[in-house]
């Protein structure tokens, strides 16, 4: 790497965390450590969903506004950031669905696993396990 690039990036780093250190020190907030992490993690938390809603709409704008034979093209060109939009929502979505219905036991849950939920990782029962199923192996079997 070009040594001018690499003073440019340390410069900008060392800026970067003068400027972070001063608004923290400038900053008005006059209460504890844990009311300043709370108030920005929920600042945070409205933020992020800001931006889940306006992402969205401003990419449909943007869609909608171009030219007729090029709004095809970014229609089917935006397929792929949106399925990978839609995984990273939809995996904690499936682990939470799983979690608590399936394997924590939900009350509606008609799964053999449900009410079995210890809260202990090493005795909870694992996916290969069905309780009652005298065919279904056990952690001992399997390892």
């Amino acid at each position: 790497m070009d040594s001018g690039i690499e003073r440019a990036q340390t410069a900008r780093t060392i800026i970067g965390t003068l400027a972070t250190l001063w608004l923290l020190y400038a900053s008005p907030f006059q209460g504890s450590a844990t009311d300043l992490a709370k108030n920005k993690f929920g600042e945070i938390f409205i933020n992020t969903g800001i931006l889940l809603v306006a992402g969205p709409l401003a990419l449909a704008g943007f869609v909608l506004a171009a030219r007729p034979p090029v709004r095809r093209l970014y229609g089917r060109r935006l397929i792929a950031p949106v399925t990978g939009f839609c995984a990273l929502f939809g995996c904690p979505a499936l682990l939470w669905f799983l979690f608590r219905y399936v394997i924590g036991g939900g009350a509606t849950a008609a799964s053999p696993y449900a009410g079995h939920s210890t809260g202990n990782p090493a005795t909870a029962p694992h996916l290969w396990e069905r309780p009652g199923d005298p065919a279904s192996p056990t952690t001992a079997d399997i390892a």
